[in-house]
């Protein structure tokens, strides 16, 4: 018989919403900030402007700061349910 729904431990997946945040709040914004310096040329001003523009839009609910910090834990359920979806085909 076939699960419908994915199943989750609510302890892991405390821990991954953690470290998916953590991963979005410190590596997401650094790693925008370096592609953008890359692809697009030097930010107007400073890195510290860089930096407290987007934690400041974060404070302020932003959808586009909300987004940066939160992707990363939405791709990872994304992927988990995926991989629930390709083991029931194959099921």
């Amino acid at each position: 018989m076939t699960q419908l729904f994915l199943q989750l431990d609510p302890r892991l997946e405390v821990k991954r919403a953690l470290y998916g945040v953590a991963f979005g709040l410190l590596a997401v914004p650094l790693v925008d900030f370096m592609l953008g310096r890359l692809l697009l040329g030097p930010y107007e001003g400073t890195g510290a402007s860089f930096f407290s523009t987007f934690y400041g839009d974060l404070v302020h609910g932003e959808p586009g700061a909300v987004a940066l910090v939160l992707g990363p834990y939405a791709l990872l359920l994304l992927g988990l349910a995926t991989r629930h979806a390709l083991r029931q085909i194959g099921d």
